[in-house]
Order: C-alpha cells, then sequence, then structure tokens
C-alpha cells in the first residue's frame, strides 16, 4: 500500500475455504449465503452501535426499527447469491466457528481530483478502484485484530498495481480511524452529509493506493 504516510501495511492473509472450518481457529474466508443469519445479526448490531455514536443520542425507535435482523439477513441472502459482479467480495472473519466481522468491498470510479489537488500530479494514467461498503466488527470482540485480517484479505484479492481503496467514515468512528491511519489510509479531504433520524451527519472520505 502507498499513501502520503509511511505507515506499515496490513498482515498478510491467505483465506480459507469456507468447508474447512476448526474448532477454536481464526481466520478470514468468503462470505456465503448460508452465513446470511449471523450476517445479519452482526450487521444489524454493528451499523447500530455505528449510527448511535454519530448521531451522539439514541435514535427514535422508528429508526431503531430499521435494524430489524430478519431484513438484514433476507437482503444480505440475497445478495450473497448472486453478487453483482466477480469483482463484488464480501469476507468474513470467523473465530471459534462464530462471525465476529465483516467487510464487503464493490468496484467503483477513481475519484476525480481537481488539477490542484496534492495527488492530482501523482496519479497514474491507467486507475482502478473499490470502495469498502462494509466493514463490521462485533463490538464485543474488538481485541482480536480480525479487521487486520479482513483488510489483508482484502488487499491479496485487489491488490494490483495503480490500484486506489476507499471507505467512508464516521469521525465518531474512533476504533475505525485509528485503525485505518495504522494501516497505511490517510484523509482525502472530503466529506459528504447524511440525514439521519432528523440529525446530519458527516463522513470523511478516507484512502490509500496499492
Amino acid at each position: 500500500m502507498q499513501t502520503n504516510l509511511n505507515q506499515p501495511t496490513p498482515e498478510k492473509s491467505t483465506l480459507e475455504n469456507p468447508t474447512s472450518e476448526k474448532q477454536g481457529s481464526t481466520f478470514v474466508r468468503r462470505a456465503t449465503a448460508t452465513d446470511a443469519l449471523p450476517i445479519g445479526q452482526l450487521t444489524a448490531r454493528s451499523m447500530h452501535e455505528t449510527i448511535v455514536a454519530a448521531i451522539a443520542r439514541p435514535l427514535s425507535p422508528d429508526a431503531s426499527a430499521l435494524f430489524d435482523v430478519s431484513r438484514f439477513a433476507e437482503t444480505w441472502a440475497e445478495t450473497l447469491r448472486a453478487l453483482p459482479s466477480t469483482e463484488h467480495q464480501v469476507f468474513v472473519a470467523v473465530s471459534d466457528g462464530e462471525i465476529r466481522g465483516l467487510a464487503a468491498i464493490a468496484p467503483t470510479l477513481p475519484f476525480e481530483f481537481p488539477a490542484d489537488h496534492p495527488a492530482a500530479a501523482e496519479l497514474p494514467q491507467s486507475r482502478r478502484a473499490f470502495e469498502i461498503t462494509n466493514f463490521d466488527l462485533d463490538s464485543r470482540h474488538l481485541d482480536e485484530a480480525h479487521e487486520a485480517r479482513m483488510l489483508a484479505a482484502i488487499t491479496d484479492t485487489i491488490g494490483q498495481p495503480d490500484t486506489e481503496l476507499y471507505i467512508w467514515v464516521f469521525p465518531s468512528s474512533e476504533n475505525l480511524v485509528r485503525f485505518l491511519n495504522q494501516a497505511g489510509f490517510a484523509p482525502l479531504g472530503y466529506q459528504r452529509e447524511l440525514e439521519i433520524d432528523g440529525h446530519i451527519c458527516v463522513q470523511h472520505l478516507w484512502w490509500t493506493t496499492f
């Protein structure tokens, strides 16, 4: 990975076969449709926690009702049965037979930098880009380093030269911000506003290059 920061790259990780899980082992593998329920449970809880932290107050009952595990599980089952392309990938971090992390990536258009942006002059002519659309961890197991293994799985999969990787992050997601800094990402200098449960929240775009 290359950024403006001289920081370490994530650990190397080999993806496991979904059928080769062993009790007591910790690894990352590609998700399958049979994972839909635990993925739904994980992402519903993780996203709810992230949003509550972003708005710094409890969600309204109507907004909380949107984080229904059965709906999340159904959506993930449909998604995993038919990913839009071979470049779309979903990974799960497994420990002791339980799914404790999830990362999803999707191809995207490279960011269009203004001519006066510091990075504009250094970009290659041929560029490809991916967005991390989900990066969810079980908050009860944050000490298990699943984020490093999931990022390693992503880089193993897409880490070709002239590839850019983006992720939108809430400033309140302090653990994720800390990890991205350590993993060689940097803020791109752009943000977007989201209206969530009647509140305006800001996300910042982080990136790294290969």
